[in-house]
């Protein structure tokens, strides 16, 4: 069991200096260290582990350790079972929310996992508007919008029907300048799907009712294994701001 912690917290050890080497610097990667951490302390006293938390305060830490982990595995469950839901087909609309743009204008891996599944579901469906959101980023000076909508077109899809959204900063703005968009539009909200990357697919559908849509769906995409894991636990920490803390 030790040398398994001690593998686990190398992997982790890894996955963060990859993503940091990237120039990814989020909360999901600070947890993901700290995690990281935790697992190789717990593997280097692993043989002291039992007479540290019999009692006192080693007992209430590994308590606390033990609660939190048991949420993040049901969060992150709920989370993926969610996402694993079919959008539901015909939709009026599709909503593709920003995930960043690279240095050099194109979108960034997750986002193009976002754009590549609009793709392949407004080939599928008579889609009468995409919305794009995304201002722009520290990166580049082109915003997440017109990168996406760029990708869009690039990838064959109608340039008349892409609205873009230069203005949201976040998942709430995204989908509450989405439904003024298709609203001034003319365009029905009562038949949208948005498409994300699994992680995101919760916590997008709550701030899109919150935002107005009432019948709304989610579009899963896939992420790369490298983002996916320290973008599980950021999210886990923004769902649960979003359900309990009204964030």
């Amino acid at each position: 069991m030790q040398r398994a912690l001690y593998i686990l917290s190398f992997v982790l050890f890894v996955n963060t200096a990859v993503l940091a080497a990237q120039g990814s610097f989020f909360l999901g990667l600070g947890i993901l260290f700290l995690l990281a951490v935790c697992l190789f302390l717990l593997a280097r006293y692993w043989a002291r582990r039992k007479k540290l938390s019999r009692a006192g305060r080693g007992y209430a830490v590994k308590q606390c350790i033990t609660a939190a982990l048991i949420f993040l595995c049901f969060m992150a469950g709920y989370i993926m079972i969610f996402a694993c839901i079919p959008p539901e087909s015909g939709a009026d609309a599709v909503i593709v929310p920003g995930s960043g743009v690279n240095s050099d204008g194109m979108p960034s891996a997750a986002a193009q996992d976002r754009l590549d599944g609009c793709i392949e579901y407004c080939r599928s469906n008579n889609v009468k508007a995409v919305v794009v959101s995304g201002t722009a980023g520290k990166k580049s000076a082109v915003s997440e919008a017109q990168s996406m909508k760029k990708y869009l077109t690039d990838h064959g899809i109608d340039p008349e029907i892409i609205l873009c959204d230069e203005n949201a900063a976040n998942t709430r703005q995204n989908f509450e300048n989405a439904f003024r968009l298709l609203k001034d539009a003319g365009i029905s909200t009562q038949n949208v799907v948005y498409v994300t990357n699994s992680f995101h697919c919760l916590r997008a559908g709550i701030c899109a009712r919150q935002a107005g849509f009432e019948n709304i769906s989610a579009c899963a995409t896939g992420t790369d294994i490298w983002v996916f894991l320290p973008a599980m636990l950021r999210e886990i920490c923004a769902v649960f701001a979003v359900l309990f803390l009204g964030c």
